[in-house]
């Protein structure tokens, strides 16, 4: 455990040094923090809460923060469902002129529907789909769009390695297809990649710790994304 918090520190203070070299204003490095929590309420029906906060301008200021519950069921050994509301406070820098500079905060309110299919292929690798359809509103009441809602299908496999032992590492890779968009139509405009490690504390509780990819394609502005992250999972 040890050597894995040395290593997530040395992607915290490396990752700005690295990026900073690279003069593109469109490249960005982060810090996502998150927390999620799981109660069974039987062996098959859970309710959960997840919290997280982002750092964004080079890990120098809060981003986003957010708060979600949801609901999962547990429909056989391999397959889950999953529905969750989540609100989010982001933060974006934006500048006029050298003489003045700020940030304009943006609401979200986004809702999720995911299917989960989990399987052994062969010792140790397990296999994880996820497919999910997430609805989003920005800025409800606030912007003249806000209550327009936004839709992605978002598609994502995650492979680990199951070693019977408290380090599961692991890759995973996620894109997201937008529909019903007035403005930029159906297409495909997020991918996502991933590679972590999960240690296990106890039965109860584990720790994530990643390394995050995000670029952005056919949108008006797009950033691409450098990430490590920490989750804390624990049930009860």
């Amino acid at each position: 455990m040890k050597c894995l918090i040395n290593i997530f520190l040395f992607l915290i203070f490396m990752a700005p040094d690295v990026l900073a070299q690279q003069q593109y204003e469109n490249i960005d490095s982060r810090i996502w923090t998150k927390i999620n929590l799981e109660k069974k309420i039987t062996t098959k029906f859970s309710i959960t809460y997840t919290g997280g906060v982002r750092m964004y301008g080079r890990m120098s200021y809060v981003g986003m923060a957010f708060s979600g519950i949801g609901i999962k069921y547990k429909i056989s050994k391999n397959f889950r469902i999953e529905f969750q509301y989540r609100y989010s406070r982001s933060n974006h820098y934006f500048s006029i002129n050298r003489h003045y500079d700020g940030f304009l905060p943006s609401f979200k309110h986004r809702f999720f529907f995911d299917v989960f299919y989990r399987q052994k292929l062969f010792k140790p690798v397990v296999l994880t789909i996820r497919n999910g359809i997430q609805d989003q509103y920005t800025d409800p009441f606030i912007s003249e769009v806000g209550l327009i809602p936004v839709y992605y299908d978002r598609f994502k496999v995650v492979t680990h390695l199951d070693l019977n032992k408290r380090y599961k590492p692991y890759i995973a890779s996620e894109v997201y297809y937008r529909f019903y968009h007035s403005n930029y139509g159906n297409t495909f405009d997020t991918f996502r990649f991933y590679a972590g490690v999960e240690y296990e504390i106890n039965k109860k509780k584990s720790i994530d710790l990643f390394w995050f990819y995000r670029t952005r394609f056919h949108v008006r502005h797009t950033t691409e994304i450098f990430a490590v992250g920490i989750t804390y999972n624990m049930d009860f």
